[in-house]
Order: C-alpha cells, then sequence, then structure tokens
C-alpha cells in the first residue's frame, strides 16, 4: 500500500491513489494486526530536515528562546548566597 500525507492538509491522506481518505481511521486500519509496523528511512529524515531547519522553521527559534530564557534564569543567581545550589538545581528542572 502507499500511502501519501499533504504537507498542507493532514486530516486527509491518499491511500493506492483513492484520495480523501480520514487520516486517522487509515492510521488506525494499518495499526490494527500483528503485521504492522512504522519504518522511517532516509527520505522521511530529509523531509523533517527540510521542513523543520528551512528559512522559517521553527526549531532553531525554540532552541534560541529557550538558550535565551534559561540564561536570564541563571543570571538570577549569579552572586547568591551560598548553600542556594539545591534551589538553583530543583528550579532548572522545572524551567527545563
Amino acid at each position: 500500500n502507499t500511502v501519501i500525507v499533504s504537507a498542507i492538509d493532514r486530516t486527509k491522506v491518499t491511500i493506492n491513489e483513492k484520495k480523501g481518505v480520514d487520516r486517522d481511521t487509515a492510521l488506525l486500519a494499518m495499526s490494527i494486526g500483528d503485521d504492522y509496523t512504522q519504518n522511517s528511512n532516509n527520505q522521511d529524515f530529509k523531509f523533517f530536515l527540510d521542513v523543520e531547519l528551512s528559512k522559517n522553521g521553527g526549531l532553531f527559534g525554540v532552541a534560541g528562546f529557550a538558550v535565551f530564557s534559561f540564561g536570564l534564569f541563571l543570571m538570577t543567581f549569579w552572586n547568591s548566597n551560598g548553600g542556594s545550589e539545591p534551589l538553583v538545581l530543583i528550579a532548572a528542572g522545572i524551567v527545563s
């Protein structure tokens, strides 16, 4: 079977040239049984890189914001009293 998912409308898929199939129904139908396995290949990874790491991809923005926010958080503990290290670790876990 050939399943094609549009990058624009992910609610409908094309299965064996039959267009307009509900995505959730198709995934449910493919996942029933012991023979179903979801495999990734280099094309899937390349598609992910093309979409997420493109000029307007969101991963770099999210990573940049996370580093910036975490840096501001760590700056609040600059020159703090001794013994506040556990607070820094706990708060860092909450922030991250």
